[in-house]
């Protein structure tokens, strides 16, 4: 069985209880109608050893995570899983998703919640002008390992005709716009990137269940 990383034994993170996160039964797919799940996370936030709470599926890690989409959502930024990348599991696969877990501790849990975004978005990428992130609702998915000890909080970045983005940490992943169709079509399509796009391309409305919140632009050393 492959180790953990070092750092998770010391990392706490967000979550909560998944008894409370579902009433009955646990569904799997994209749910913008996620009211209850939202106050659950609110009113039951837990902060927990990230190496137990990987093993831990009485719990669900808190994923806030953005998909950056352009000319009218008909191009999405996507990205390969190198094999430097942090969790082992998830290598080789392709993901729309730019996130991940929550370890700021601030007086409310959405200001934990947009502030993890916002460093997972500063880590990850450069970014060619700054964009807002809107929140669209929840990703949930029963059918793995990885995926049944997380739970996705989805926002949405349009970015604006010729928005640029770029990988940081190019030893970990490899990104560029592709067609959403062409993305959908690929074989190591993480689920919930794919549940995210399937929905994408209803051009559903968004929910006001969590604040926007306005994510900057970057550009790398030198440039």
């Amino acid at each position: 069985m492959t180790q953990p990383p070092e750092h998770w034994s010391k990392e706490r993170v967000l979550c909560v209880s998944r008894s409370r996160l579902w009433d009955g039964e646990e569904p799997t797919g994209f749910f913008t109608e996620s009211a209850f799940q939202i106050a659950a996370i609110r009113s039951h936030p837990v902060m927990v050893e990230r190496a137990h709470a990987e093993t831990d599926e009485t719990l669900q890690q808190i994923i806030p995570f953005c998909t950056a989409f352009r000319n009218n959502r008909t191009e999405v930024f996507a990205m390969i899983r190198r094999n430097q990348s942090t969790e082992s599991r998830l290598h080789g696969q392709c993901t729309v998703s730019i996130g991940g877990h929550v370890s700021d501790v601030s007086d409310t849990t959405d200001e934990m919640i947009l502030t993890g975004l916002m460093r997972e978005w500063e880590e990850e990428v450069y970014a060619g002008t700054s964009c807002m992130a809107r929140f669209a609702g929840i990703v949930n998915d029963t059918s793995e390992g990885v995926s049944r000890v997380h739970v996705g909080l989805a926002f949405i970045v349009d970015l604006p005709e010729g928005g640029t983005l770029a990988i940081r940490e190019e030893e970990k992943l490899q990104g560029t716009f592709l067609p959403v169709q062409d993305v959908l079509a690929l074989p190591h399509l993480e689920s919930w990137s794919r549940f995210t796009l399937q929905w994408a391309q209803q051009q559903p409305p968004l929910p006001a269940l969590l604040p926007d919140v306005v994510l900057p632009a970057s550009v790398p050393a030198g440039s």
